[in-house]
């Protein structure tokens, strides 16, 4: 069983804390952006590696190697009020089958479960990229905070990210 539950306690004070940092300590080291500014404000980081793009926005996830989409899918994010958070992080834990528990739901079985965080945010918060066999509904938000995919491309970013791998995460 993970610490989900504790992710609804503190996520307005982790939101703060992510939006401040700055991107150079919330990625892994090794791994070096080359960052730019976004037309919203945001900041966009191009790795040489692979890595993983999430756009709220546009309800899509991309897997990059470095500048090339490799492929992309549309995905389920936070509702209002238990929205995804915005950032630079990394892939920190991984289990290909688990167990995810919070106000509201519980769920077993939820397949290909990356959990991201970064300095700032720690992946017993509970945000992770994930499949999702309790919906079909991708391109709208549904989630409590995690990346919703349909279980094939969630199969995909499993075999395409591991431990480390850069995740950002942008408004539009």
């Amino acid at each position: 069983m993970h610490m989900v539950r504790r992710m609804h306690t503190v996520r307005g004070m982790i939101a703060v804390a992510v939006l401040v940092g700055s991107l150079a300590a919330s990625v892994p080291t090794g791994a070096a952006p080359a960052t730019t500014a976004t037309p919203e404000g945001g900041v966009r980081a191009q790795y040489t590696g692979h890595w993983v793009l999430v756009n709220l926005a546009e309800q899509r996830i991309y897997a990059y190697n470095g500048a090339r989409i490799v492929d992309s899918a549309y995905v389920s994010t936070g509702l209002p009020g238990k929205e995804t958070p915005v950032g630079s992080f990394w892939v920190q834990q991984r289990y290909r089958s688990t167990t995810m528990a919070g106000p509201g739901y519980y769920l077993e079985g939820v397949p290909f479960t990356q959990y991201i965080g970064n300095d700032w945010l720690s992946w017993q918060a509970g945000y992770a990229l994930h499949g999702t066999y309790w919906h079909n509904n991708f391109g709208t938000p549904m989630s409590s905070g995690c990346v919703n995919m349909r279980n094939d491309f969630a199969a995909f970013i499993w075999d395409f990210a591991g431990i480390g791998t850069p995740v950002e995460v942008v408004a539009g």
